[in-house]
């Protein structure tokens, strides 16, 4: 199955978040490089439907709800595709030096999770 990492064109994988592929055996992907500027609804839609019928194993780097949900939906129909997205729970406490607080992502923890096949560890749900 090939797999394939959609990630916006600013946008850079993270040391933690490549080991974690290396670990799933998902490190030969190719990337499908998302403009800065995004893109509109429509094309969005499109691309959702051509890498539907394309197959394969989609990972999120960048967040893209609506091709995420796209694809998220249309492998519920059995097809050969599967949607990843990478999670990390953990929070990094920052006092900004107007002393605000904030809470950015850490660099590090983070886990690929397969959207729509939870398994009880990741979400407290069975796999299907």
């Amino acid at each position: 199955m090939n797999t394939y990492l959609i990630i916006n064109e600013t946008h850079s994988l993270l040391p933690d978040q490549i080991r974690e592929l290396e670990e799933k055996g998902m490190s030969d992907y190719e990337e499908i490089r998302i403009p800065k500027e995004g893109w509109d609804l429509q094309t969005r839609l499109d691309k959702a439907e051509e890498w539907t019928l394309l197959g394969g194993r989609f990972i999120f780097v960048s967040p893209e709800p609506v091709l995420l949900g796209k694809l998220a939906y249309n492998a519920g129909f059995g097809l050969d595709l599967e949607v990843y997205v990478f999670s990390n729970d953990k929070r990094i406490k920052k006092e900004l030096p107007d002393g605000r607080i904030i809470h950015t992502v850490a660099r590090e923890g983070w886990k690929l999770v397969k959207v729509g096949n939870w398994s009880t560890s990741e979400s407290g749900r069975t796999a299907k």
